[in-house]
């Protein structure tokens, strides 16, 4: 008990007394002061942030990421959102998840909280993802969208 109690210590301090946890911001394929863009659009329905078998994007303690559905071209995916996921990393491994000894393993909880929006300047979406936690990963995300229809719909009126 007393073991436990000094560990949960150690890590509440590392993250609120040093700064250790200060917020970090990245846009990626879009808007103002963007990361290098390694997405791709594939069979015009799905969005990768880049391939699974390659560099993953940085992905830092406390990190938000603005990822606007984007190629490196510049290419637009439209669409209706069906799901999506995000695979995480504590290290970057040079030929990707397939490589000896990665820990790569599905994002969830408070390593990748989600939310998106219309993007009003492309007819897309801008997904944000954010790591709320102290330790730093890479991270890999897949959207999947079902073609044809737009993503700026009407909200309609307030009652």
């Amino acid at each position: 008990m007393r073991k436990t109690l000094f560990v949960l210590g150690v890590a509440a301090l590392g993250c609120s007394s040093d700064n250790s946890c200060d917020y970090q911001y990245g846009e990626y394929c879009g808007g103002q002061n963007t990361a290098p863009c390694a997405a791709q659009i594939i069979n015009g329905s799905e969005w990768e942030s880049g391939p699974l078998v390659g560099s993953w994007l940085g992905y830092g303690h406390n990190m938000d990421w603005h990822m606007h559905l984007r190629d490196s071209s510049g290419a637009v995916l439209t669409g209706t959102i069906d799901h999506y996921e995000a695979q995480i990393s504590p290290a970057q491994i040079p030929n990707g998840p397939q490589g000896v000894g990665n820990e790569a393993q599905p994002c969830a909880g408070n390593l990748c909280e989600w939310s998106f929006q219309p993007d009003g300047d492309t007819g897309s979406w801008v997904f944000d993802v954010h790591n709320d936690s102290c330790a730093d990963y890479y991270v890999w995300v897949h959207v999947w969208m079902q073609p044809g229809t737009s993503a700026i719909t009407d909200g309609g009126t307030r009652d």
